[in-house]
């Protein structure tokens, strides 16, 4: 049953990225206001998010395959995980291809109805089918079971080695509360090239592959670390600034010792001082008189 369930959950997916793909050939060719669609910001980020959905699944059904063909005892659990994805997910891109399509997706002559039809009927079905094991949380829950490890290469194993060591230093610094900040921890992070991790060396990073990325991130929230302000306010206006500013504020904002101040700038920012001048008094009503 469980084969049967991955089944339907890889048809749908596929089905759903075979929409996708008709969307993104549409928004290179569809043209509004003298531009193609696909220029529109709106359609890149809905068509990225569909991608998203796509690759994430596909290898969350890689990883299920791979474990029932070697037998693992973690297939049941890899394979409701791929299926609970596909299960959300996959109408999810269909939608976004519609939305992308537009009037023309509607016409039975187009492929996207009878993908449409495909998405839904395969994923209907999935509720009639009873879940061997039941679904992630069950397993989870009362079996001896845990999430997979996420398997990342090398360099990315070896780099959280480093993290770990440091954040070690910092242990007696954990924080339950998202925005609580400890300098120390920025500076650390700022002096190691961490605030802008993925930034090229000359910008003040360290030129970390996704893997490192990943693994940073990751790290810093299981050892509850208090720099989530610190990595926010890079993401927000660090790589706003490396991709969209000047040389001046580049060599202003993006030095470690200016991005570990982004934080602490941003949450003691006096208020704006009140107006010296007297506000305006109201006009008088108008008055009318009876003619």
């Amino acid at each position: 049953m469980a084969l049967l369930r991955l089944q339907l959950a890889v048809r749908a997916l596929a089905a759903a990225g075979r929409a996708h793909e008709m969307a993104v050939e549409h928004a290179k060719e569809r043209r509004q206001f003298g531009r193609v669609i696909g220029s529109f910001g709106a359609v890149q980020q809905r068509i990225a998010d569909c991608q998203i959905d796509l690759s994430s699944g596909r290898l969350l059904v890689d990883d299920a395959v791979r474990a029932f063909e070697r037998g693992s005892p973690d297939r049941l659990l890899a394979s409701e995980i791929a299926v609970e994805h596909a299960r959300l997910r996959a109408p999810a891109v269909q939608l976004g291809a519609h939305h992308t399509l537009a009037a023309v997706g509607y016409f039975e002559e187009h492929g996207a109805p009878w993908l449409f039809r495909r998405v839904h009927g395969d994923i209907a079905r999935l509720r009639d089918l009873p879940h061997s094991a039941g679904g992630v949380a069950d397993v989870l829950v009362e079996g001896a079971g845990s999430l997979p490890a996420a398997r990342l290469d090398a360099t990315g194993e070896a780099f959280r080695t480093e993290v770990r060591a440091l954040l070690a230093r910092f242990a007696d610094r954990a924080t339950f509360s998202g925005a609580t900040l400890d300098e120390d921890v920025v500076r650390a992070f700022a002096d190691r090239g961490w605030l802008g991790f993925a930034w090229p060396e000359e910008a003040g990073g360290r030129g970390a592959t996704l893997a490192e990325q990943v693994v940073l991130h990751e790290e810093a929230v299981y050892h509850r670390a208090p720099v989530g302000r610190a990595l926010g306010a890079v993401m927000l206006l660090g790589n706003s600034i490396l991709r969209h500013g000047t040389e001046a504020q580049k060599d202003r904002f993006l030095p470690s010792s200016a991005v570990a101040r982004w934080p602490s700038a941003s949450a003691t920012a006096s208020p704006r001082p009140a107006p010296t001048s007297p506000p305006c008094a109201p006009a008088p009503c108008a008055t009318v008189t009876p003619g």
